[in-house]
């Protein structure tokens, strides 16, 4: 049998004589040193939620200043006074003393639109205005003899049909609609 050198028997992972004597070394290196207590559990770092809560925060207020700023430069006021952005009137409307005085003295021209002692204001019997509604398109508004918005030769008799249900709608000026047509009243 052949003796190997020992870098021979180390290539091919045959045991070496200085292998065996290191591993000896190496344990009686950690039997000769004192027994360590474990460091205690190192708690995980908390999320820095109060951090992110900050940022949104930020970026929320941020957001809302813009929207003001936008809604600020880009408010305009219809014929009646009513601030809007783009087609959107802003509400509620309390529309400056000044403004109901001349929305007043128009309307005390108008046929359409009268005094009344217990309503304050009510339609009048065959009445016409042609104005710009909120919006800035043109439209006509028509009463009919019975001061009903409607098509002025149409009238509604006191008895109702047998076949017929009719719905009144009485109101204010959201009952009005003024975006609806006058065909379509």
């Amino acid at each position: 049998m052949v003796e190997q050198t020992e870098p021979q028997a180390q290539a091919r992972g045959g045991p070496s004589k200085e292998s065996g004597t290191e591993q000896a070394k190496s344990s009686r290196t950690l039997a000769d040193k004192p027994p360590v207590a474990p460091e205690p559990p190192v708690a995980p770092k908390q999320p820095v939620a109060h951090k992110r809560l900050l940022f949104a925060l930020m970026i929320v207020l941020f957001l809302a200043v813009l929207v003001e700023i936008g809604v600020r430069l880009f408010t305009t006021t219809t014929d009646l006074g009513m601030p809007r952005v783009y087609r959107v009137i802003l509400l509620p409307y309390r529309p400056d003393t000044e403004v109901v005085a001349a929305w007043c003295d128009r309307m005390s021209e108008s046929n359409y639109v009268v005094r009344d002692a217990e309503l304050g204001w009510t339609l009048a019997e065959n009445g016409k205005l042609e104005a710009a509604d909120y919006t800035g398109r043109e439209v006509e508004f028509r009463t009919n003899a019975q001061a009903v918005r409607t098509q002025p030769d149409r009238v509604f008799d006191r008895a109702l049909p047998a076949e017929k249900t009719r719905i009144v709608s009485v109101g204010d000026s959201f009952t009005h609609c003024d975006e609806v047509a006058l065909a379509d009243t």
